[in-house]
C-alpha cells in the first residue's frame, strides 16, 4: 500500500501542464504501479528524502496504470522510473531501485 508523503503530488493528465510544465521550481516524478513492490521501495526512499528536497523539488507521483498518456509521452518503458523535470524538459531520467545516497547525488547533479 502507498504511502502518501504530504510533500508528494499526484500527477494526472488534468495537472500535469500546471504541476509539472509551469512549475517554477523543478518536478522529480515517480511513475509507479500499486502491484510494483520495486516502486514501493523506491517511493519509501523518495520519503525518507521528501523533507531534504521540498524547498528546491516538487516531488510527484504518476500512476502507470491510470495515467497512460503521460507514460507514453514521457517515454516511458519500465516502473520504477523517476524523471527530474526543468521547465517541463526531461533533465535526467533514473531506472530501478536506487540507495537513498545515489538518489539525493543523481538529483543534485542533475539541479546544478
Amino acid at each position: 500500500m502507498l504511502h502518501m508523503n504530504p510533500f508528494f503530488l499526484t500527477i494526472s493528465r488534468h495537472n500535469y501542464s500546471i504541476e509539472v510544465e509551469e512549475s517554477a521550481k523543478p518536478v522529480l516524478l515517480c511513475f509507479w504501479a500499486n502491484w510494483c513492490p520495486p516502486c514501493q521501495t523506491v517511493l519509501n526512499r523518495l520519503d525518507g528524502l521528501a523533507d531534504d528536497l521540498s524547498g528546491s523539488v516538487k516531488l510527484g507521483l504518476v500512476n502507470v496504470d491510470l495515467e497512460p498518456e503521460i507514460v507514453t509521452d514521457l517515454g516511458i518503458t519500465s516502473i520504477p522510473t523517476l524523471v527530474l523535470l526543468c521547465d517541463g524538459t526531461t533533465r535526467t531520467s533514473i531506472q530501478g531501485i536506487k540507495t537513498k545516497r545515489d538518489l539525493r547525488h543523481l538529483i543534485t547533479v542533475a539541479l546544478h
